[in-house]
Formats: structure tokens, sequence, C-alpha cells
């Protein structure tokens, strides 16, 4: 690719925040019903979401699917120095919803909403949605370009699952890359895509 990671940062952002607020509730809501149904979140005992920021797709809604019943799940929290994730319970009592979950939360270092539950070991994750400002079917990621997620997935058992979600536009044919990205496991988005690597 001829732009470099900047650029094209600039040019995703600028495409993922022209999405209206219904056009992600309603992206939200079936790519929830898409992770809800697959193999891998079914067999996942602790799972890892994020809570949406900036336009993202919100993988929260999956909160509100029967399939979640009965999981552990956690949220990333951020920390600057050193730069890295930690990754920390949420409540999620019988009748919880992603709407109940998201008013126990507290803003982080960057203004995004944080769990405040007990720190969950990395390695005790077995399914890890991860976001991106875009995916390419090789499974690659452009991230925001601070490197924490791609540190938190070199930390992960062999055994995780991690699934990188966004919107159908999301999704390229090639992302440039170097020697410290960690692609996902696979790409799924609202219109039923579903890459696995």
């Amino acid at each position: 690719m001829s732009a470099g990671k900047a650029g094209l940062r600039s040019q995703w952002r600028t495409r993922r925040e022209a999405v209206t607020a219904q056009e992600a509730v309603q992206a939200s809501v079936l790519l929830a019903g898409r992770l809800a149904a697959l193999a891998e979140f079914e067999a996942a005992t602790t799972v890892a979401l994020f809570c949406a920021f900036r336009g993202e797709i919100d993988p929260m809604v999956v909160l509100n699917e029967p399939a979640a019943a009965g999981k552990r799940f956690v949220l990333p929290r951020t920390h600057r120095q050193p730069r890295h994730l930690t990754f920390h319970g949420i409540p999620t009592p019988p009748g919880a919803t992603a709407a109940s979950v998201r008013s126990t939360l507290m803003p982080g270092v960057f203004g995004i909403l944080e769990a405040t539950g007990p720190e969950v070991p990395i390695a005790e994750l077995d399914l890890v949605v991860v976001p991106a400002l875009a995916f390419d079917r090789q499974g690659y990621r452009l991230g925001w370009g601070g490197g924490y997620y791609d540190r938190a997935l070199a930390e992960l058992s062999a055994s995780a699952v991690t699934v990188g979600v966004g919107f159908s536009f999301q999704l390229v044919d090639e992302l440039p890359r170097e020697p410290h990205d960690r692609p996902v496991s696979r790409v799924l988005t609202p219109s039923g895509v579903s890459l696995a690597f």
C-alpha cells in the first residue's frame, strides 16, 4: 500500500465516524447475533469484550443474547506507563443487559468506559473480541497506533480465540503490516462475513 498507516488511520476514522447512531445500533444488533452464534463463543467460559468508542460497532450488545448467560465477561483497562491492557470483570447477574452493565463502568485514561471489577489474568481469556479501524482478509488489523492490543494478543494462551469485529466497510483486501502486528483468529461483520484464519 502506498499510504502510510497514519494516513490510513485518518481515512478509516473519518469513514467510521460518518456512520449514524441508528446505523451503528442496527449493525451492533446484527453483529451480536452472529457473535453469539459462533461455536467458539458457545465454547468459551471467559469472554473479553470492548466498550464502543468514537463510532465503533458495539460488541457489548451480545450481553442481550441468551447465549451470553452463564459466561464470565471482562473489559480491557488501558495503562499508559508502560503501555498495556489488563482485563477486568463486569457484573453480569441474571437479567443483565448491555445497558445495565454500561451503567457500572467508569471512564479510563482515554475516556473509554472501563470495568471497575477485579483483574482477570489474561491467560484465562478464552475468546477476545478485538476492535480496529480496519481488518484485512488475512486477519491483520489497523489499530489506533498505540500497540495495546498487539501486546495483549501476544500474551494470550495458545488456545484463545481472537475475533475482530467491525462494520462491513472496515474489511479490506490487504493492510500494511509490521513484524509486531498480530492477526486475529477470525473477522466478523454484521453483513454475515465470517473469515477464519
